[in-house]
């Protein structure tokens, strides 16, 4: 389901560029919402998220990634299928 979402956003973002229109795929960590609050792992506060948000909205990125999740691009080029099963399990 996550590369189906990342491959409609890809495909929105080509197709609306011409137009003006920005994009962003934002992919955060557990946020702290009433939805997660029997978590127990780390979470992030929704205006952490918010702000992350704004500013990569601000310098028109195309992808957002709070928290650990900054890390991801690096350890999808070091270790790809081990990544990849690591997200495949969240």
């Amino acid at each position: 389901m996550k590369a189906g979402l990342h491959g409609f956003a890809e495909g929105l973002r080509r197709q609306l560029a011409p137009k003006g229109t920005h994009v962003l795929e934002l992919l955060p960590t557990t946020t702290d919402t009433p939805g997660t609050a029997h978590e127990t792992r780390k979470k992030m506060t929704t205006e952490q998220v918010a702000a992350v948000t704004l500013k990569a909205l601000a310098r028109r990125q195309p992808l957002a990634l709070p928290g650990p999740m900054k890390l991801l691009p690096t350890l999808l080029r070091i270790a790809p299928q081990a990544t990849s099963h690591m997200i495949a399990n969240i």
